[in-house]
């Protein structure tokens, strides 16, 4: 005996409707979660992209301030003209005078002799461009140093 036909039609219908609003009840349901699941990965995706652009911000003026420090370094460097700066040996790289004695002066180095350029040549500007290369790894290093500790959220005290 098929029991699906003694239902009535009428309570057909109302098993249908009750079906039917139920499926979308749970559909609308379910597009509400998808929905604030939507939302909550914009949320995310807007906090990276701020983030984003606060670093490139940094980087940007950590960028702009060490140019400012090598430019200031550079007008230094043209405003003071680099001294004459001789080398001196000691006592055991001079050769004895006529009279098999040497020299000393006051602190146990002697001039070098003038006699050989080489040892006295004048290596101040050597000296000039070596400083000026130990200037711009420090402000290279001091840029670093502040892009680090504001990407990072702590604030240097200066």
């Amino acid at each position: 005996m098929n029991f699906l036909a003694l239902i009535p039609a009428r309570a057909w219908l109302t098993i249908a409707a009750v079906a039917a609003i139920a499926f979308f009840l749970w559909h609308d349901k379910k597009g509400w979660d998808l929905a604030r699941s939507r939302k909550a990965q914009n949320v995310v995706l807007v906090e990276k992209l701020e983030q984003a652009e606060s670093n490139a911000r940094i980087a940007q003026e950590t960028s702009n301030g060490y140019q400012q420090q090598l430019a200031d370094l550079r007008k230094a460097r043209a405003d003071t003209p680099a001294r004459v700066v001789r080398l001196c040996v000691g006592p055991d790289d001079v050769p004895p005078t006529a009279g098999g004695h040497r020299a000393a002066r006051p602190g146990g180095l002697q001039e070098a002799p003038r006699r050989d350029p080489q040892v006295s040549r004048d290596i101040g500007p050597d000296l000039y461009d070596l400083a000026d290369e130990a200037d711009q790894c420090a402000a290279q290093r001091d840029a670093l140093i502040d892009w680090a500790l504001k990407v990072s959220g702590v604030h240097a005290g200066k």
